[in-house]
């Protein structure tokens, strides 16, 4: 499936990258060696592929074992950061934050590009990093970059004030959609179960490795293209004693 090839291939260069930096390759010494412009190279390194040959002709001149690539990739599968709650804090209060933030984030738009595009004044751009730098997401380097602390996929923690608020407007407009006449690629599934606890727990565990899973595939900006549509998950589950109940079986007239 494409899906399973686009993961694949945006969990070997985001461990090649790691294998880069750990050996201290530059890109200028790749682009030498391959005979490439630096810039070029660059954009190689950002999509979310790579072809074969040039995969292995990195490793080759990194002095990295194909092997080695795909326990790296293997070892980094994707598990969600959470927000701290001084992160959260930051943007249950001020909204506009957790938007610049996924700009630069899973967009891979730089402060320059955000500024234009939403025609923002430099003072503005500094006030955005400040604080995304103040509650620990980035730090900012010089010519107005910034080196992002934390990796994808991103997510909020059970106390969060922001998750409980787009959840509960999310639900409602989902409950909406999905009894619309004209629901459309909507998915709702409600399903009773009765289950040992370890097997619900280890069912809440697989199907948390695949949120993440395409979740990486969402939020890392190497792995987007403009094919991609834009689509909203919840998930919940807990004991039934937190729902209706069922009803009683009676005798029945008539």
């Amino acid at each position: 499936m494409r899906q399973e090839s686009d993961f694949l291939a945006s969990q070997l260069i985001v461990a090649l990258k790691e294998l880069l930096r750990q050996r201290q390759v530059g890109y200028q010494r790749i682009a030498e060696a391959m005979e490439l412009s630096l810039p070029t190279v660059k954009r190689m390194l950002n999509r979310s592929n790579l072809p074969l040959d040039r995969l292995l002709t990195i490793c080759s001149i990194a002095g990295i074992k194909p092997g080695e690539l795909f326990a790296a990739a293997e070892r980094n599968q994707p598990r969600h950061t959470l927000f701290t709650k001084e992160q959260d804090d930051l943007f249950f209060e001020r909204p506009e934050f957790l938007s610049y933030f996924l700009r630069l984030a899973t967009k891979g738009d730089s402060p320059d590009e955000i500024e234009k595009s939403e025609k923002l004044s430099p003072l503005s751009t500094a006030r955005y990093l400040k604080g995304l730098e103040r509650v620990d997401l980035l730090e900012r380097e010089p010519g107005n970059q910034v080196k992002l602390k934390v990796c994808p996929p991103y997510g909020f923690g059970p106390e969060s004030r922001v998750l409980r608020t787009q959840h509960a407007v999310f639900l409602k407009e989902t409950v909406e959609a999905v009894f619309s006449p004209e629901a459309k690629d909507v998915f709702a599934l409600l399903k009773p179960l009765r289950l040992h606890h370890d097997s619900f727990t280890k069912m809440l565990s697989e199907l948390t490795q695949i949120v993440d899973k395409y979740s990486f595939l969402s939020e890392n900006p190497t792995s987007r293209t403009d094919e991609c549509g834009d689509w909203r998950l919840s998930v919940a589950a807990g004991p039934s004693s937190i729902g209706q109940e069922e009803a009683a079986i009676v005798e029945l007239e008539g």
